[in-house]
């Protein structure tokens, strides 16, 4: 994998502002991180100069929904700087398409997953998910996510 190096930048490493400094990147990992301008380490590295720009570490987004795993919804985190999300309560089917989706994609953010939600009949998120959709299929659904019914005492 290529190296790259990122200088004449403002750099916010999570902890301190470094005003005009470089970033290396190598193997598609951060190698070094200066306040000075550095050289590139040899001929194959590619230099991007940004005066002007701001660099920082990528975001965490952790709450989404990825309704129907949208297949928009990873890369276009990543093009707003989010670099991984975590996706809240979703189906089974819809999780396996968004875990595909972000190892086969380069450009897309990185997938954390809560998976299913324990709830009662009629608890969350029956009553806003069918307020959007009252499909057989959905209903199908509602009731493998449903763990806990009624005449169920924790």
């Amino acid at each position: 994998m290529a190296s790259l190096l990122i200088r004449d930048v403002r750099i916010f490493t999570g902890e301190e502002e470094i005003p005009n400094g470089s970033v290396l990147i190598s193997g598609g990992k951060i190698h070094q991180v200066s306040e000075t301008q550095l050289d590139a380490p040899n001929s194959t590295t590619k230099v991007i100069s940004k005066p002007g720009h701001t660099l920082l570490p990528g975001l965490i987004d952790a709450h989404v929904h990825v309704d129907k795993a949208n297949p928009v919804a990873l890369p276009q985190s990543l093009r707003f700087g989010v670099t991984t999300v975590c996706d809240m309560q979703n189906e089974p089917p819809n999780i396996a398409k968004l875990r595909t989706q972000a190892k086969g994609v380069a450009n897309a953010a990185d997938l954390k997953c809560c998976s299913l939600a324990a709830t009662i009949k009629g608890g969350w998120p029956e009553a806003v998910v069918t307020a959007h959709d009252k499909s057989a299929e959905v209903q199908f659904l509602l009731t493998r996510v449903r763990f806990l019914d009624h005449d169920t005492h924790v």
